[in-house]
């Protein structure tokens, strides 16, 4: 369910420069803020798909002007990661179809699909099917992990903790000329920057934690495991804090 801290081992660099992670992010941009412009000027009652990146842009930019859209497809963000089961319940927003994956089985492969009723009816027996599908031993490891991620005390502790979190970070962070703002939502926290975030990245890389680029390539994605302790949330702090020289650096280079 995410990874944040790393022994000294040697990974490849951040592709927040290449060519492909620059079209990546462009793509997420243009496509975010049309569906923003698109939700805010539309009465549309067309199904319409939505990407959240709780690092690039605010949920609520994203998720207020909906009451007249008639259908939504979520994706990403769910299974305890912003402190509700899904993030959707934060908005009272409900999706008539929605996607699981990776951290359903706690690493094991496996992937689901969930459907209103009406979408229910739009498929017959055998229209939707896996060759993989209903593996006995993957399908346990979900239900042991759904079990856990559903708990009500584990989800206000991913809540507590990403509080915790993210106002540690605007403590010691905040002050710092190039943080432009951070935001978040349970234990996804972006730190947007008025310059490049990859040679933080690889600065935070070399000093033992593991963060990637988001957004325009000026984001610090932060997505610690569910189960991080608020001592390791200090550290990760205590790092970033550390590397944050190497953006004046670049600066003056």
């Amino acid at each position: 369910m995410g990874s944040l801290f790393q022994s000294n081992v040697s990974y490849p660099k951040s592709p927040g420069n290449s060519p492909r992670a620059s079209c990546e992010e462009k793509a997420l941009r243009l496509s975010s803020e049309c569906m923003i412009k698109l939700l805010e000027t539309s009465h549309s009652t067309l199904p319409m798909l939505l990407f959240f990146e709780a690092t690039y842009f605010s949920f609520k930019v994203g998720l207020l002007p909906l009451a007249h859209v008639r259908t939504v497809i979520l994706v990403q963000c769910g299974l305890g990661r912003t402190g509700y089961l899904w993030a959707h319940e934060a908005f009272g927003v409900y999706p008539d179809i929605m996607t699981l994956a990776k951290p359903l089985a706690g690493g094991l492969p496996i992937g689901a699909v969930l459907v209103t009723k009406r979408v229910a009816s739009a498929m017959n027996f055998g229209d939707h099917g896996s060759t993989f599908a209903g593996n006995p031993l993957v399908c346990s490891a979900g239900i042991a992990v759904l079990d856990k991620i559903s708990n009500p005390s584990f989800l206000a502790s991913v809540s507590d903790k990403g509080q915790y979190f993210k106002d540690l970070l605007v403590e010691k962070l905040g002050g710092n000329s190039h943080v432009k703002e951070i935001r978040g939502f349970g234990l996804i926290i972006g730190i947007e920057l008025d310059v490049s975030a990859s040679p933080l990245v690889d600065a935070c890389q070399k000093s033992g934690l593991l963060v990637l680029t988001a957004g325009k390539g000026n984001v610090v994605r932060i997505v610690p495991p569910l189960i991080i302790s608020k001592q390791e949330l200090d550290q990760a702090a205590e790092i970033l804090i550390n590397c944050l020289p190497v953006l004046d650096q670049g600066t003056k280079n």
